[in-house]
């Protein structure tokens, strides 16, 4: 997919077009935030976080492109990273035990609020993927998977009330 990236910086928007996934454009005058990664990745964000213009670390003409970007609106430096990116593995964990919890924990209490935030979290990561536009047509697809845990724990917590 990197390999079709385009992005077209014109005088009225900055417009990314990639294979697969749908063109996202951001006015220029509409651009809240231009950040600069420690790794020298770009992030342009408009009205939407979720559908902010990514800009690889490995774009040809990376100097001309920064002067360009710092011309629309002065760079935001970011030396770390978003506690959710720093914290993949445990939050993975913790989804994962409160998936099993809502099926193995006798209380009925502790399942319910197990079985809540865990669907609460799988229905807010489905929507997400579902609305972004940095995420290829197939991805998306896949995400309905998702939907086979939801119901599985929806469905043993149901069960466990009607007991």
């Amino acid at each position: 997919m990197l390999a079709t990236y385009k992005l077209i910086i014109t005088e009225d928007s900055i417009t990314r077009e990639m294979l697969n996934t749908p063109t996202i454009s951001i006015p220029i005058a509409g651009v809240k935030e231009i950040i600069k990664s420690a790794n020298g990745a770009y992030t342009i964000l408009g009205d939407s976080k979720i559908n902010a213009i990514g800009i690889s670390t490995e774009i040809e003409h990376k100097e001309e492109l920064e002067q360009l970007l710092s011309a629309i609106k002065p760079l935001t430096v970011k030396t770390s990273t978003p506690w959710h990116q720093t914290y993949q593995l445990p939050i993975a964990f913790v989804v994962l035990a409160l998936m099993f919890a809502s099926f193995y924990v006798g209380n009925l209490y502790v399942s319910t609020l197990c079985g809540v935030l865990f669907s609460s979290f799988m229905i807010y990561s489905f929507i997400v993927l579902q609305k972004s536009k940095n995420i290829d047509i197939r991805a998306k697809r896949l995400s309905y998977f998702i939907l086979i845990p939801l119901l599985s724990v929806i469905g043993a917590v149901i069960m466990k009330w009607v007991e």
